[in-house]
């Protein structure tokens, strides 16, 4: 990993003692989206190009890196969700960059004895970000769109929705959306909040927990978390304490990755990134290797993917990789070390981690 001498300083000053080794990568043009498919059993990751007509969809066995192309076109790829059926999956396409995404529809991902098809399910303008809940034990789509429309690049006057629709497994389709949520300017973040906690939304005006009723056609609870304008924001238990603290990346592309500690009911911020960066980006939460912890991605500047966590009473950072600017990133398990699993889509590469 090429690192540049002064940001190797840095996060040795910070307290980060932690190295990471690459374990597998692939050049992939466009590269975008990181996520998961639970395929024969076992979590698969599965990376998404953006790259307008010839954009991939691959899926790579955790174990062996056996690389499998469940889709080859059209491309725009931003988010891809597992399915409950064995090797399915959601996928969003034809969202292509720099926000041509009129056309942005979302496809279902399925194998047969004649390998992978996919199948358009819906088509919303500007579908950003997707997310399976469960909601009164059965399954639903939740659909964030960016924003209505666009006249021009940086027109950001027309905000975007949540909707909800919900999905017919054995026909393959999503049933009619229904908007839960309206009027989010920089629509950009969805994160589901494991045990029934909820839908994190985040956009310019804050975060917001979405509730879903507990009788069908009741309206939707909407709870402000935080007002700071927000890009993406994810959420852990970091400190052990049994209450969810939350990660945001601020403001809409941001340079700043901070930290809200729930404080006689209201989230307040508690800690800030050190060091100046640019475009974040890529989030996740969650645990690594056992141990609470976030994980955080720039797509400028110096292009860096850190590892935050606590160590008693001090908040650590440990630099995974730089140079490379990661547009999405998760997490897959696994019995020899858990493995982060990065789009970095400024260097058309994906990229596997390993701690060593």
């Amino acid at each position: 990993m090429l690192i540049p001498e002064i940001t190797q300083k840095m996060y040795k000053k910070a307290g980060g003692i932690m190295n990471f080794k690459i374990v597998h990568e692939k050049y992939c043009p466009g590269v975008y989206g990181a996520g998961k498919v639970v395929r024969n059993q076992k979590e698969w990751v599965a990376f998404v190009s953006e790259l307008e007509g010839t954009g991939v969809i691959d899926l790579v066995d955790p174990d062996t890196f056996e690389t499998v192309c469940a889709s080859t076109a059209p491309g725009g790829g931003m988010n891809i969700v597992p399915l409950k059926e064995n090797g399915e999956f959601l996928c969003i396409q034809k969202f292509f960059p720099v926000f041509k995404s009129e056309g942005a529809d979302v496809v279902w991902g399925y194998e047969d004895e004649n390998g992978y098809h996919t199948k358009e399910v819906l088509q919303l303008p500007f579908l950003h970000r997707i997310e399976v809940v469960q909601i009164r034990n059965e399954d639903y789509l939740m659909c964030a769109t960016l924003c209505k429309t666009k006249e021009y690049i940086d027109d950001w006057s027309y905000p975007g929705s949540v909707y909800v629709g919900k999905i017919n497994y054995e026909e393959r389709s999503i049933g009619e959306l229904q908007v839960v949520y309206a009027d989010i300017f920089q629509n950009h973040g969805l994160t589901k909040l494991e045990n029934q906690g909820g839908i994190l939304i985040a956009g310019k005006n804050g975060v917001h927990r979405l509730v879903p009723p507990a009788v069908e056609n009741d309206e939707w609870e909407i709870i402000e978390e935080i007002t700071d304008p927000t890009s993406d924001c994810v959420a852990v238990d970091i400190d052990g304490d049994g209450e969810l603290e939350y990660g945001t990346i601020t403001p809409f592309h941001g340079k700043d990755f901070n930290i809200y500690k729930k404080t006689d009911g209201k989230f307040k911020k508690i800690y800030t990134l050190p060091g100046t960066h640019k475009f974040g980006h890529a989030i996740w939460a969650g645990a690594f290797n056992g141990k609470p912890a976030f994980i955080v991605g720039f797509r400028d500047a110096g292009k860096e993917l850190i590892l935050v966590e606590q160590n008693g009473e001090k908040i650590e950072e440990h630099l995974i990789d730089a140079n490379l600017g990661p547009a999405n990133v998760t997490v897959i398990p696994h019995k020899q070390g858990d493995l982060i699993c990065a789009a970095n889509r400024q260097t058309d590469r994906y990229t596997v981690y390993c701690a060593e």
